[in-house]
């Protein structure tokens, strides 16, 4: 937890700064929350609207709420071979890593030698 903890304080800032640009900025919430002046630059579409947006460039195949549906019937007719995946993403190498090290502390990155190593290994 404390990790995550870590996480939060690193980037808060960085969170908060684009917040306060655009969503909660004196004229959004004047324009969208209190409705008591207009200011063009913000313009909130419609779902609808960006779904079309969205899929408007997209084969015609893909464009109608049933293509899921009809991909999943397609391919549940056909006899398929299992396979074992493995999906790794969001890999880091750690140099400073230090194999039995505290897991848990106050910064973002744990399991380096200077943050200690647990008196109960299996912690």
């Amino acid at each position: 937890m404390r990790t995550c903890r870590g996480l939060i304080d690193y980037q808060i800032n960085h969170f908060l700064d684009r917040a306060f640009e655009l969503t909660l900025s004196p004229q959004f919430i004047c324009t969208h929350y209190l409705k008591m002046c207009e200011f063009k630059e913000y313009r909130v579409d419609p779902e609808t609207l960006y779904t079309k947006k969205i899929l408007a460039d997209k084969p015609l195949e893909i464009q109608s709420n049933d293509f899921l549906d009809k991909l999943y019937e397609r391919v549940n007719k056909k006899e398929r071979k299992t396979l074992k995946v493995v999906h790794m993403s969001d890999l880091h190498l750690d140099l400073r890593y230090a194999e039995g090290s505290l897991k848990q502390c106050d910064s973002v990155i744990c399991c380096r030698a200077h943050y200690g190593f647990p008196k109960n290994p299996k912690l």
